[in-house]
């Protein structure tokens, strides 16, 4: 029932910002911000993106392994059958 209500709402209203909060699960003071900046496409588009899952990271602890990234990979590899890639793009970088 509360799903059907919803669906209405949805349905009957006319405003875009409420349709992005409601399908997207995001607070309508975000859906308007995005709406004013970027229009409904590409708000639609960015509310999606942000409603996936990022990726899973981990980071290596330099003092128990001494080997490089592309090393670490191959070890979690051969020892847990864990796929990983080094992310080279952010290595070293200082926090901004």
């Amino acid at each position: 029932q509360q799903l059907e209500s919803i669906q209405s709402l949805v349905s009957s209203s006319d405003d875009p910002a409420l349709i992005l909060a409601i399908e997207h699960s995001i607070p309508l003071f975000l859906a308007s911000s995005l709406l004013s900046q970027y229009g409904y496409g590409t708000s639609k588009q960015l509310c999606s993106l942000m409603n996936k899952p990022g990726p899973i990271t981990i980071r290596k602890n330099a003092i128990q392994f001494k080997g490089t990234d592309d090393e670490l990979c191959k070890w979690l590899l051969e020892n847990d059958g864990v796929e990983a890639v080094p992310m080279k793009d952010i290595q070293n970088k200082p926090n901004s």
